[in-house]
């Protein structure tokens, strides 16, 4: 809408540059006034002037020498004012011409909302209100411009199992997946994306999606429920990573929770990740990321153990920079109400931070949580190594 009102804003400042009468012109709108149509005026005759009377005229004295002064141009006149302001038009209308011919597609680019309504795989056509899987769904989104909204409002109350027939899209554009939008939505995810019948990661955004926003979904996928790439920025809230959305307990495991492998500023908020094969969360070469309000190797009530990692080898949490980019500007907790995590149950460590040579680990926080205690700290949930483990 914005660049809508700019490019109305060009035209008219076009419109006014090629409308603009020139100085000493007058409008098309006015025209010439007809002499024939003007009153006669006859000319005034002046009275007779009366005789000169004589009188005395004395000597003229000499006048003083004039003194010359320099003439001063006056600045500002309304020709000069004119000229400016036609040069000011000029080079705004030059410059809306150049938007007009470079930034039309990216000012045009409005952002759109696209309604999933069914739980089938299939891909019909284009997303309307006639039919719109998941998939449609993110092939609509990453075929348009802008930031895009993905809904939920699929018929019938409990929760929907998207059953994937085969590796979901890339997502290759900056998205908001929000399935809060569900009618009986009341904190608990009342939709699954389920991939574990091929080897696939779960939403997997790319360099060119930064700013995208997943909200109350459940994933279970073969390999990371949700991987981003470098580059990117993600907001993560409410979602439910390797635990059943139905009964907030069973697990349902993906080979890793969440991968951020690199980007900036994500923010992990509020979900539960749990149950996964190998590590709940991991970061890797991220610059900033905030960790909070989760609850990672618990069920939902935050009373029983769901472990990420198998084995005894991968913990609830994982700083493991794999480049001389290293990570840091990571904060996992917080002095605020709400912000703590809650992090126990694990088969290694709550918190591991794996710095090697040349790959680092800086200014890192870790505030407020509880970890190895059940969601009140009244009772011990054990991670089996360290609560927190820096090597």
């Amino acid at each position: 809408q914005r660049g809508m009102l700019v490019v109305l804003a060009c035209l008219a400042l076009l419109a006014l540059r090629i409308w603009r009468p020139r100085s000493g012109e007058r409008p098309a709108s006015d025209p010439e006034p007809d002499p024939r149509l003007e009153p006669r005026v006859e000319p005034a005759v002046a009275p007779r002037a009366p005789a000169p009377v004589p009188r005395r005229v004395e000597p003229r004295r000499a006048a003083p020498p004039a003194v010359r002064t320099p003439a001063v141009k006056q600045a500002g006149t309304r020709r000069n004012r004119s000229r400016r302001a036609g040069r000011r038009t000029a080079l705004a209308a030059l410059a809306c011409l150049v938007f007009l011919a470079f930034g039309i597609p990216g000012a045009l680019a409005l952002d759109q909302t696209f309604v999933v309504n069914t739980a089938d795989d299939a891909t019909i056509g284009t997303c309307d209100a006639a039919h719109c899987s998941f998939r449609e769904a993110i092939n609509a989104t990453n075929a348009a411009a802008g930031h895009d909204t993905i809904q939920f409002e699929i018929s019938g109350n409990g929760v929907h199992t998207l059953l994937l027939s085969s590796s979901p899209p890339l997502i290759t554009g900056p998205v908001t997946i929000d399935a809060t939008t569900e009618d009986d939505y009341a904190g608990v995810p009342r939709v699954e994306l389920n991939g574990t019948g091929f080897s696939t990661n779960g939403l997997w955004f790319t360099v060119d999606s930064g700013g995208s926003i997943v909200r109350g979904m459940a994933l279970t996928f073969w390999q990371s429920g949700i991987e981003a790439q470098s580059g990117t920025t993600l907001v993560l809230q409410n979602n439910y990573i390797g635990i059943n959305p139905g009964d907030g307990s069973t697990a349902r495991a993906n080979f890793t929770g969440i991968a951020l492998l690199g980007g900036s500023n994500h923010a992990v908020n509020g979900n539960l990740i749990s149950g996964n094969t190998t590590a709940g969360l991991r970061l890797q070469d991220v610059a900033g990321a905030t960790v909070r309000g989760n609850r990672i190797g618990t069920n939902a009530a935050g009373s029983a153990a769901r472990p990420n990692g198998s084995g005894g080898l991968f913990s609830g949490i994982e700083i493991a920079p794999t480049t001389a980019v290293g990570a840091s500007g990571i904060v996992i907790g917080g002095s605020g109400a709400g912000q703590g995590n809650l992090i126990s149950g694990n088969t290694r460590s709550g918190i591991d931070i794996g710095p090697s040579v040349g790959r680092t680990v800086d200014d890192t926080t870790i505030e407020g949580n509880l970890i190895g205690t059940d969601a009140i700290g009244g009772a011990a949930i054990p991670n089996a190594w360290h609560g927190v483990h820096i090597r």
